[in-house]
């Protein structure tokens, strides 16, 4: 590993080396404006899946809370809002998810985001260098 102490002008000598983060990984976010017709049905597939688990959730708090609630999807489907890739750095190891924000057609207060784990290893060292880029541009 190449050394990387600097001597800097009114400290003394600093070891890059042992430089420390705030945090533990990065993480990214990167608006999506367009998907492929593979990735757009394993998308919905998330979205029926979130659409349940949503509902589940609602009703365990409003059991636990002693509220009555009928809230429910409609069957007009639902409106895309934004969609996002994550990009997370942890421990050398990189992790790419689509984050889905959607409302539903009819009742626009039900609303939700699902997820969905996207492999793009095969384009890891060409993502590293657009992250690094934009990490430059935006802070140095």
């Amino acid at each position: 590993m190449k050394k990387t102490k600097k001597a800097i002008a009114n400290i003394g000598v600093v070891d890059f080396d042992q430089m420390e983060f705030a945090e533990d990984c990065l993480q990214v976010f990167i608006p999506v404006e367009s998907v492929s017709d593979a990735l757009q049905s394993e998308i919905h597939k998330a979205i029926e899946i979130d659409k349940i688990n949503h509902l589940l959730d609602w009703e365990e708090w409003c059991s636990k809370n002693g509220v009555v609630s009928n809230k429910k999807w409609s069957d007009k489907g639902e409106i895309i809002e934004f969609m996002s890739m994550e990009i997370l750095i942890e421990n050398k190891q990189i992790t790419y998810r689509i984050h889905v924000s959607y409302e539903d057609k009819v009742n626009e207060l039900m609303e939700s985001v699902a997820t969905l784990e996207v492999d793009l290893s095969e384009h890891n060292q060409e993502i590293k260098k657009l992250i690094i880029k934009g990490m430059i541009d935006k802070f140095f």
